[in-house]
Formats: structure tokens, C-alpha cells, sequence
């Protein structure tokens, strides 16, 4: 595996003990120095210096798997027979302030020629949902009537044999504290708690306040006794690197404030703290940050929690959602974007006729609309839908690209009534609750595994190994042209620079 970064702080734990990493162009800055500003061009320039190394010192490639960055398919084309990109979101759509801005949308034009002409380079493209494929078709309109670059859809899997190996770990260990004299107070302490969790980056986009909002709905909903004496937790639980990058710092000194003005107590251990005591935690406060954790700790948090939320607006697919499912944990999370397609969810009408009928109800959590709950999945679709094909894009576009949305003050109360309304059926309904983990386990089992993962990826490298690369159009040749020679004089030039 190549990248341009890679942190053993702050990564997966298969790229440590599982996968050779090999870094090329951490040197060069992410941001223009003491000023700021300009993360495209050095993304841009790190993604050509890691492709430069492996064309300079590596030998030939079969085929190369691109992640995020089209841009060093230029390079790679020197090394490898073939190029699968795995496209998360389009990168032009993930660049803020161009709406509001003439200089900005100018500024941006270059680079979003550079990621379409290069992304119309590869030899397949994968994307990570339906709901990607719809905005990448949207987007590269030219790479896909052009070049018949038509998206294919990859869902991220879980390492289901790897999270299966930590719980069986997790309830080993629970269970020799409790054959020990006192030993499993600890944990038996923890489940006293009917927690909330919350697992997500501290970024803006990430939404986080909503639960905090939404636990303030549920203690007015239920009144502060009730409220009081079920116990009732929120751990809002995030990667967290506040060195190196200032939202993070930024975000949770916000969600810190919120939690305060709406009158909560709360404990913070330290970041990236070795050993969680979450029963001292939860005993001395309602709302409980912890930043950076480990896997063992994220399997100690799932299983202590009743419910997760997750509460991203568009996200592009969302992998908490699927681990939580594996957990046997119910999920709420918006209706939009990745969770339509992880969440099977019912409105409450919908779960009452079913039940009426006598009919199962498969859901597994909740998804939230703006008029509330609402269906997703809970339906096969007609033959002869798009949404049937997992291969095809959604069938309704999405109305907007943005993660992070303002809402206006009725608009987020409205909101976080709506998630409280699902948050307290589920305490109330545990019964519910538990249904609804069992069967988000099968789903997980059935069609977010690695297993499933492997054979669909599988496949699509078997393709692109099997396409006539001579056939590929005369006009994309000259681009690569032009590209390989620009990118060249540009490494060359800070190689000079570094140099001398």
C-alpha cells in the first residue's frame, strides 16, 4: 500500500499489523506555510510525488487500486496495465464556499478539469454507494456516455472476522472479572447505564450537536425524573488529532459549550486515554467525550451502548451504522445519502400495519426525515428498478451535496424532537430494540461483509484486467500526454528546490 501520510496514531489497525505502508511525500506541507489555504494544490502534488516514487522504483503493476485522488493515474499509467479507481465522493462537490463565491467557483476550475480528465482514465471505477453513482454520473457525464466509465457500486465492508475475534475477546474478558471476587462490578456497573453513543470524527459535517439536542428533547419528553431514573447516557465517541488539525480542536470546545448551556454535566478523559472506566464516567456525568480510542475500546462502547446514532446528512455510505448493525445495536441516523442503503428502517404506520397483518418487520433502527421516520429498504424494489441493481445509481437524486447544512433554530428543534420521539420508543420498546439488533446482524452477515467485499472487488479487477487498453480514445491519450509532461516539470522543479 502507497500514501502520502500514514500516522500509526490515528489509522486502521490493519494498516499496522496486517498490510506493508510505504509513505512517499509527507515531506511537502498540506497547507501553504504561515499562510494557509491552497489543501488542493498539496493534495494534488503529494498524490504526483507518492505515483513519481512508485513509477521511478517499483516494477510493473498489474493493476493499481486508486483511492480518493484521480489525480496520479497520469503517472501510474507509466507502471501499471490497469487502473480500478474507488471513487468516495466527487472532490469538486466536497469544496466549500464555491457557491457564495465568484473567486472561489474561478479558482476552483482548474482542478475540477484535472479530477474529471483523470478520473476518465481509468480503466474501471467503483464507488462506495448508490447514492455516490448518482452524483459521479452527474458529474463525469463526459467519462460515462464517453468512455462508458459507468460506475459500479463497492459497498465498504466490516472485517467481520476481525470484530468477531474482539468480541469473543471482550466477552472473555467480562466474563473472567466476574468469576473473580468483585471483579465484574466494573462492567456489570457500565450496563446499569442506557446509553446513547455516538461515533464520528469531530468535524462540523459530522452533525454531532444533534445529539446532544436531541438528549435535551428526550429529558423534556420523558421529565427530568424519568429521565433520571432510567439512567439515561450520551458518549459521544470521534477520531481526534487536535495538533494537527484545528476543526477537531475546534468542534469539541463547541459540543463542550452546547452540552453546558443546555445544562448537562459532563467528563472528558484524556485523548487517546489506554484504559476507559466508563462506569466512574457515566456515574458522575450525563454526556461523556471521549477523543480517540482503540478497537478494543470501540467493541467496549458498542456493547455498553442501547442504541448508536449517527447522525452525518449525505454521508456518502458510513461504516458506523454497519459496525453498530454487526453489534446487535439499533441505529438512527438522517435519511439521507449512505444510511438508505445500510438502515432498513419503518415509519411507525408502517410497523403498525405490518404488525396488524401480522407480518415481520425486519427494521433495523430508525431514519429520519424531515417530518420524521420515514421507509427505506423495507421493500424490495420492482424488478425493473434502478435501485434493484446495486451496479445502477438511486433512483431519486439527492437535492443537495452538502454534509453540513445550517438549520435555522426551528429547524434544528424540530429536528431533534423528531430523533428524541425514536430515541425514547426504543428505551421504552426494548423488546424492539433487541429485534431490531438481531436482524441488523443478519443484514451485516448477508451483505456487509468481507467476504462479500473480496468477491465483488475481485471481480472488478478480473474486468479491467480483461479490457482492450488500445481501444481507449485518442483524446484521452493526448490528455495523458500533456499531463505526464506538466506533472513532470512540477516535481521536478521542488525536487530542485529540496535539493538545493
Amino acid at each position: 500500500m502507497f500514501t502520502s501520510h500514514h500516522d500509526r496514531k490515528h489509522c486502521y489497525s490493519e494498516t499496522i499489523d496486517q498490510l506493508k505502508v510505504v509513505v512517499y511525500g509527507d515531506w511537502l506541507p498540506t497547507k501553504i506555510p504561515f499562510v494557509g489555504g491552497g489543501a488542493i494544490i498539496f493534495a494534488i502534488l503529494r498524490n504526483l510525488w507518492a505515483a513519481l516514487m512508485i513509477v521511478v522504483f517499483w516494477p510493473t503493476f498489474d493493476v493499481a487500486i486508486v483511492d480518493q485522488l484521480s489525480v496520479c493515474h497520469v503517472l501510474l499509467r507509466l507502471k501499471c496495465r490497469r487502473i480500478v479507481f474507488y471513487c468516495h465522493f466527487p472532490d469538486m462537490h466536497l469544496a466549500k464556499g464555491r457557491e457564495s463565491s465568484l473567486l472561489k467557483r474561478l479558482y476552483r476550475l482548474p482542478f475540477d478539469w484535472i479530477e474529471r480528465t483523470t478520473t476518465a482514465m481509468a480503466d474501471r471505477v467503483l464507488v462506495n454507494s448508490r447514492y455516490t453513482a448518482q452524483v459521479y454520473q452527474e458529474t463525469f457525464a463526459d467519462a460515462v456516455h464517453r468512455y462508458g466509465l459507468i460506475p459500479n457500486v463497492l459497498h465498504p465492508a466490516v472485517n467481520d472476522i476481525r470484530l468477531a475475534e474482539q468480541q469473543k475477546q471482550y466477552t472473555n474478558s467480562t466474563t473472567a472479572k466476574g468469576s473473580g471476587s468483585g471483579g465484574g462490578e466494573s462492567k456489570a456497573e457500565a450496563r446499569q447505564y442506557q446509553s446513547f453513543v455516538s461515533i464520528n470524527r469531530y468535524e462540523r459535517k459530522k452533525n454531532i450537536a444533534l445529539t446532544i439536542r436531541a438528549l435535551s428533547e428526550l429529558r423534556a419528553a420523558l421529565k427530568p425524573d424519568r429521565f433520571s431514573e432510567l439512567n439515561i447516557r450520551l458518549i459521544i465517541a470521534g477520531g481526534y488529532d487536535g495538533e494537527r488539525v484545528a476543526e477537531n480542536r475546534e468542534v469539541y470546545n463547541e459540543l463542550m459549550a452546547l452540552a453546558r448551556e443546555l445544562e448537562f454535566s459532563i467528563a472528558s478523559p484524556p485523548v487517546g486515554a489506554a484504559d476507559l472506566d466508563l462506569p466512574q464516567l457515566l456515574s458522575g456525568a450525563t454526556v461523556v467525550f471521549i477523543r480517540s480510542f482503540s478497537d478494543a475500546q470501540k467493541v467496549q462502547l458498542l456493547n455498553q451502548s442501547v442504541v448508536v446514532l449517527y447522525t452525518p446528512e449525505n454521508e456518502h455510505f458510513g461504516i458506523v451504522p454497519v459496525e453498530a448493525m454487526y453489534f446487535r445495536r439499533p441505529v438512527i441516523a438522517n435519511a439521507s445519502g449512505g444510511p438508505l442503503e445500510s438502515i432498513v428502517a419503518v415509519s411507525e404506520a408502517t410497523r403498525r400495519a405490518r404488525a396488524s397483518q401480522q407480518q415481520q418487520t425486519i427494521s433495523t433502527g430508525y431514519l429520519i426525515g424531515s417530518t420524521g421516520p420515514v421507509d427505506a429498504n423495507a421493500n424490495p424494489p420492482p424488478a425493473n428498478a434502478a435501485a434493484a441493481n446495486p451496479n445502477e445509481p438511486a433512483v431519486v437524486a439527492p437535492a443537495s451535496h452538502d454534509q453540513y447544512s445550517v438549520k435555522t433554530p426551528a429547524q434544528a428543534e424540530a429536528q431533534a424532537r423528531f430523533w428524541a420521539a425514536a430515541m425514547q420508543q426504543l428505551i421504552e420498546l426494548p423488546a424492539m430494540a433487541q429485534a431490531m439488533g438481531a436482524n441488523g446482524q443478519r443484514r451485516v452477515i448477508d451483505t456487509f461483509s468481507l467476504a462479500a467485499f473480496a468477491n465483488k472487488l475481485d471481480s472488478s479487477v478480473v474486468a479491467a484486467l480483461a479490457l482492450d487498453r488500445d481501444a481507449r480514445p485518442a483524446r484521452q491519450r493526448r490528455n495523458l500526454l500533456i499531463f505526464v509532461v506538466a506533472s513532470t516539470l512540477v516535481l521536478l522543479f521542488l525536487c530542485r528546490r529540496c535539493i538545493f
